[in-house]
């Protein structure tokens, strides 16, 4: 398949919308859902929905040049490649290989390589002074949320669990790390077997639905949650899941200022 060169009315149908606004490119339409809450809603406000499941018709309006497509089913390729060109991607592999494909595809290469160059180096100042001011030596973190009704899950691959064991940052425990070596977005966990998930740090993911809310709470009331030694030391930390379970570049760019103020105690 031949990708148009500088693509202009690009529909982007997958969870990491802000890969494309880091490089300057603004799609023409994606799905709703996941730019709803995110940290970069402001930047989309002329986002043509194409749904979840992506809605053909929908799509074949925008008339687009480009179609990039974060699902692997064959069938659903052939019916978008029909409308445009369109090429998948792997929204859960790692920032930088993801921040690359996408220069690459978009004629963005240098804008690709100074956006990674000036995250890096302001990830590892970020870590290192965490390390030097708040944190000690081989800390571990847990990202959990609850999900499709009394589900629970910890991060694995994806979302802010890519931020938290970036270099030089925190450490999974070891069945997390686990997950990662199975390279799993995520997995789910036993709340009997919780106290082998939880980290030193446990950053708990508020979730939308009003059934998993109410799981979440549930649990966090339990003599279960209070025996953990992180909630016992007050280091529990409660964040929106729409707005910061994601591993897109500007979420991970927001969480360079975030997880400071929370990690040291300070209101955010």
């Amino acid at each position: 398949m031949e990708i148009p060169e500088r693509p202009r009315r690009i529909v982007y149908h997958g969870e990491t919308l802000g890969d494309l606004l880091a490089l300057g490119v603004k799609p023409v339409g994606g799905d709703e859902a996941f730019a709803r809450n995110s940290v970069y809603k402001h930047r989309l406000k002329k986002l043509a929905n194409v749904g979840f499941p992506l809605d053909p018709q929908l799509t074949a309006s925008l008339n687009p040049d480009l179609i990039i497509f974060a699902n692997a089913d064959e069938r659903a390729y052939r019916i978008v490649s029909s409308i445009a060109p369109a090429l998948t991607f792997d929204s859960f592999a790692p920032l930088e290989q993801r921040m690359r494909i996408l220069g690459s595809w978009l004629g963005k290469q240098r804008e690709a390589e100074a956006w990674l160059a000036s995250f890096y180096a302001k990830n590892a100042a970020m870590w290192q002074r965490l390390y030097e001011e708040t944190l000690q030596p081989g800390e571990t973190a847990s990202a959990l949320i609850y999900d499709h009704g009394s589900h629970l899950f910890a991060m694995g691959r994806t979302g802010l669990s890519s931020a938290l064991y970036a270099p030089g940052g925190l450490q999974p425990p070891e069945v997390i790390r686990g997950i990662l070596d199975q390279e799993l977005g995520f997995a789910e966990v036993d709340p009997a077997q919780l106290h082998t998930y939880a980290g030193d740090r446990i950053f708990m993911l508020i979730p939308e639905r009003k059934d998993s809310r109410e799981a979440m709470e549930q649990l966090m009331r339990s003599p279960l949650w209070n025996s953990l030694p992180a909630v016992r030391k007050g280091q529990v930390y409660l964040l929106e899941n729409a707005k910061w379970n994601s591993a897109d570049a500007l979420t991970r760019e927001k969480l360079l200022n975030l997880l400071p103020k929370l990690l040291g105690g300070q209101p955010v």
